[in-house]
């Protein structure tokens, strides 16, 4: 089983207010990312910490598993840690995608060609889509990369300075079609910049 982590426990300090409520496309940035991963992905757990009351009040979770981050405040690295945690729980579980909750436009595609390689690649522990020149997100890890994720990854960059080292190895690389690129929100511009009219 593959399973989808979506790390909403952010503070927002950019936005000035939780961004996981903004509207978007009838829901809010957080629900839609998680529409998009449970439509592909056998299960999904979101870990929240800031504004959770009102995260758990006001987002459609779509089934998700909810999971509290009480060090939220030290940066992304800790929920990432709470949520591979709580998937190592579970009894199956091959590997976890993870996606951001602040990206409603992560494509089902990008995460599915993810899990179908691993899937055809069952020895690869890291695989990272590339849009263009550039990584991105969703990446995806095996269960094997996760012991070293939870006792090396620290602070704000979650697994971003394991991954610039090619780790946890074996890391692949996947090129996506620039298209499907995930829009980052963090801030007032990017915002505006997703809801405006094509």
């Amino acid at each position: 089983m593959i399973v989808g982590i979506v790390l909403a426990a952010g503070r927002a300090t950019r936005m000035g207010q939780p961004k996981q409520l903004l509207p978007f496309r009838g829901e809010t940035l957080l629900g839609a990312t998680l529409a998009i991963a449970a439509s592909v992905l056998d299960s999904v757990v979101v870990v929240i910490g800031a504004s959770a009351e009102a995260i758990i009040a006001q987002v459609d979770l779509h089934g998700a598993e909810v999971v509290m981050n009480p060090d939220y405040a030290t940066g992304q690295a800790s929920s990432l840690v709470v949520g591979l945690r709580a998937v190592a729980a579970k009894p199956d579980v091959a590997g976890a995608v993870i996606l951001l909750g602040d990206q409603p436009t992560v494509r089902g595609e990008a995460i599915t060609t993810l899990c179908d390689y691993y899937l055809a690649h069952p020895d690869v522990a890291t695989i990272v889509p590339s849009y263009g020149a550039r990584r991105g997100n969703p990446v995806f890890f095996a269960q094997s990369a996760w012991p070293m994720l939870v006792k090396s990854v620290t602070g704000d960059e979650g697994a971003r300075q394991l991954i610039a080292r090619g780790e946890p190895a074996p890391l692949v690389e996947i090129p996506l079609p620039e298209e499907w690129r995930p829009q980052d929100i963090d801030t007032w511009d990017d915002y505006s910049s997703l809801i405006r009219p094509s």
